[in-house]
């Protein structure tokens, strides 16, 4: 059913922008309707891995891998994160522009990949080192890996080094 009305389209520059006309009344189902506590869990390793992946710098970009922005993702996972997350698409240069949106995006994947992690391991100390597991090479169970990793010819901790780093400093 189609209903008169305001849709807001996000936000640019820090202004929303919005258009008043028809809209379908039913929203898109967003992966993250949760609004995860800036002062818990989520926000300790949500500071602890920006600490660790740009010393919190909202504009860094890797030149080895071209991960983007304050927690350093990758550029494929910013189009498909921001869909689930945001209900539309960003492009890298709209992530990299816009820590907010960084915020929410990389907010609701932590919190997606915390609640994984505490349903896999029943331990908040766990799921923590498999959050952090998951953020650095997409497998959460690796989180014991003590491989040493390489990209592009660059070296970098081993999943079991990252994993046990973010664990320490969101305590």
């Amino acid at each position: 059913m189609k209903q008169w009305g305001l849709k807001t389209h996000g936000l640019w520059g820090g202004i929303g922008i919005a258009t008043v006309g028809w809209m379908l009344t039913a929203a898109p189902t967003l992966a993250c309707d949760l609004q995860p506590d800036a002062e818990g869990e989520i926000g300790a390793l949500k500071t602890a891995i920006s600490e660790l992946e740009s010393g919190h710098d909202y504009q860094a970009v890797n030149p080895d891998s071209g991960t983007l922005g304050r927690w350093q993702v990758l550029p494929e996972n910013v189009l498909e994160w921001s869909q689930e997350t945001l209900g539309y698409a960003l492009s890298s240069d709209e992530f990299l522009a816009s820590p907010e949106l960084q915020d929410q995006i990389v907010a609701c994947k932590l919190a997606q990949y915390y609640e994984e992690g505490l349903a896999e391991t029943g331990d908040p100390q766990l799921a923590k080192r498999f959050t952090a597991a998951k953020w650095y090479s997409g497998e959460g169970s690796l989180w014991q890996d003590v491989t040493p990793q390489f990209y592009n010819g660059q070296a970098y901790p081993s999943i079991a080094e990252y994993s046990r780093s973010v664990a320490e400093l969101a305590e």
